[in-house]
């Protein structure tokens, strides 16, 4: 009976130091329950070999064990290098994203936000237990890029005293922490993390404002001509918005890092621009965006109210005929070229297009008008022009007038900086309507505007992952491209490959 016990409970300790090893490797948050089975299993250890100590004593004397020991050795040391170099694995992690898109990786953007921040990050997972893996395998994206990212997980159901102390009111909750802050993150994605950690890095959240008199871009409009998707952007970028209405203000406020005018339908007067001259005199910076009027144009006042800081948003339409959105006419210009030494635009990549849009160029001789940097360019001439006979465009004859039009390359939007002033100009504001939700680059473009504005030029770029889906924009050029190298080159090469091969085989 004594032999059978000592098989029984030798067997039973064996079982349980496998099932203490599998409790380490897969819930190593489980301390109360991993140590206590780890102690139990010691434990019967140490009762087993005071019960069977004349066995054991046998055993430690005999060959067998002193071969057995040297394979355990053997092993502990194997294993023992093997955790060093998982151990280095772990402090210095690497992936390779085989994906085609590069769906499974981090956005460069979100990389440099995690390469400039300085010290560790600390992050409370408020979770019930299925959840951990996810937010685990989640996490460890970004700990390949800050290995001093560290994680906690407490599960909701057995701790609720971490539960009411935290005041967590939603499964799952993340509080992220950096500097001695702390903020509360109810998503897990990209998006939301990133910014939750911009937002800690900042002193304050920068609050833009916006201006909501003279017919702008309707914020809280959600139909296809409202600008509610421009608002999420921009609040998904970390920053406040507050509207305000320019003819009832006397002083804007300094607190606002840069002020919005999005298209403009109605006229602005005297007061109200030497309202707006004073902020930008205070440091305030401006982004401006004012679309080609067919009839009268009703802020002509206001476009020359911006040639005393050096910029003049003309009332033209852009004409591109080799690069446009197809069925367009070249009034739809799509844009490829950019200004790569300019903060905004320098690590602009993808194609982004203006519906109707007017030139935008410098004006004057002063220093501002010389600090003028255009940022998007149309092709050259004759392949584009602004054109300035408006009729011509409602009548659909559109052609290049010597005398009244520009020869292309022409900017689309521009910017100049001198001493405390910025300023940012777009020939079009409807380019970032809810009508054009799924065309992401175009509100990053506001986006990367907002940033530079503001002086964050540590965040530019950061394209916001805002959908997945997104159109492909091809030209009138690129769609013949397609057609004669699919329709005709490529079957005229298949048969005569064909036929050359049959008669080749024929002769022989």
């Amino acid at each position: 009976m004594k032999n059978w016990s000592f098989i029984l409970f030798s067997g039973l300790n064996i079982v349980l130091y496998m099932v203490v090893i599998a409790l380490w490797i897969t819930i190593p948050e489980s301390i109360l329950l991993n140590g206590a089975i780890t102690l139990f299993s010691l434990l019967l250890s140490a009762g087993l070999i005071i019960m069977f100590k004349e066995k054991f004593s046998v055993f430690y004397k005999s060959e067998y064990f002193k071969g057995l020991s040297s394979a355990f050795i053997s092993a502990l040391l194997i294993f023992s290098i093997l955790g060093v170099i998982n151990f280095l694995a772990f402090k210095n992690p690497f992936f390779i994203d085989m994906s085609k898109k590069g769906h499974n990786s981090l956005t460069e953007q979100t990389q440099k936000v995690l390469k400039e921040m300085k010290g560790p990050v600390t992050v409370k997972v408020f979770a019930n237990k299925s959840f951990f893996g996810r937010a685990r395998g989640y996490l460890e994206q970004y700990r390949l890029i800050k290995n001093d990212i560290n994680a906690e997980y407490i599960d909701v159901n057995l701790r609720p005293d971490q539960v009411k102390k935290y005041n967590i009111e939603k499964d799952p909750t993340f509080i992220i922490s950096y500097n001695e802050k702390s903020l509360k993150l109810k998503e897990i994605s990209e998006l939301d993390l990133v910014n939750t950690l911009v937002n800690l890095q900042r002193t304050d959240i920068p609050i833009i404002g916006y201006v909501k008199d003279h017919q702008t871009l309707d914020l809280e409009n959600k139909e296809k001509d409202g600008g509610s998707f421009l608002d999420s952007v921009i609040r998904d970028s970390s920053y406040q918005i507050q509207e305000f209405l320019l003819q009832q203000t006397s002083k804007i406020p300094s607190e606002y890092k840069a002020v919005m005018i999005m298209g403009p339908k109605g006229a602005f007067f005297e007061k109200e621009l030497e309202v707006l001259s004073d902020y930008i005199n205070r440091g305030g910076t401006l982004l401006v965006a004012l679309d080609p009027n067919f009839q009268s144009d009703v802020i002509s006042d206001f476009r020359k109210w911006l040639h005393k800081y050096g910029i003049e948003i003309h009332n033209n339409i852009v004409i591109d005929r080799l690069k446009y959105v197809t069925g367009s006419n070249g009034s739809v210009p799509i844009v490829h070229q950019f200004n790569a030494n300019h903060d905004i635009t320098k690590e602009l990549k993808d194609a982004i297009f203006f519906p109707l849009t007017s030139s935008v160029s410098s004006i004057g001789d002063t220093e501002l008008a010389k600090s003028f940097e255009p940022l998007g360019l149309s092709q050259a001439y004759p392949a584009a022009w602004a054109d300035a006979s408006l009729d011509e465009f409602i009548n659909g004859k559109i052609t290049f007038n010597e005398d009244k039009d520009i020869k292309g390359p022409i900017s689309y939007f521009g910017a100049v900086e001198k001493d405390n002033t910025r300023i940012v100009a777009f020939g079009n504001s409807s380019f970032v309507s809810n009508n054009y939700a799924k065309f992401t680059k175009n509100f990053s473009l506001v986006a990367n505007s907002l940033k530079w504005l503001t002086g964050e030029k540590n965040l530019i770029s950061f394209n916001n992952p805002i959908v997945k889906d997104e159109p492909v924009f091809l030209s009138r050029h690129e769609v013949g491209i397609m057609f004669y190298f699919s329709v005709l080159f490529a079957p005229i090469i298949l048969f005569g490959t064909s036929f050359f091969v049959y008669r080749r085989r024929a002769k022989l």
